[in-house]
């Protein structure tokens, strides 16, 4: 059992206390136990396991990087018949620095990311 001032990170520096949650949680993810269970293993504050968990979650979350926009090329119509469907193109996608990807479709959609990413 390791406690929780057992220095997961080895790298010959004594770890942050975010550093440390940090690899108490991603040891939780790879662990294939509840997050109660890993906290009980490793002799965790599983309330204290919650509140890092959200507050790296949320720091995460919050980390744009910068993207490129591109518009809708003049050939291409909004009009459609009715029945026929329309090609999926992408105007713009948002790439986080977790790696996942949000892909834009809607140029209404635009301004509001643009208004976000501003803040």
């Amino acid at each position: 059992m390791m406690a929780d001032n057992t220095q997961i990170i080895t790298n010959g520096t004594t770890p942050t206390k975010q550093q440390r949650w940090e690899s108490h949680i991603k040891q939780s993810q790879l662990s294939g136990l509840s997050n109660i269970e890993y906290c009980r293993r490793n002799m965790l504050d599983y309330d204290k396991f919650k509140y890092w968990q959200k507050k790296l979650a949320s720091n995460q979350m919050s980390q744009l990087v910068p993207v490129q926009l591109s518009t809708l090329p003049n050939n291409i119509s909004n009009d459609l018949d009715v029945g026929q469907v329309a090609p999926l193109i992408t105007l713009c996608t948002l790439t986080f620095k977790n790696g996942a990807e949000l892909k834009v479709h809607s140029a209404e959609a635009i301004p509001m990311l643009l208004s976000y990413m501003g803040r």
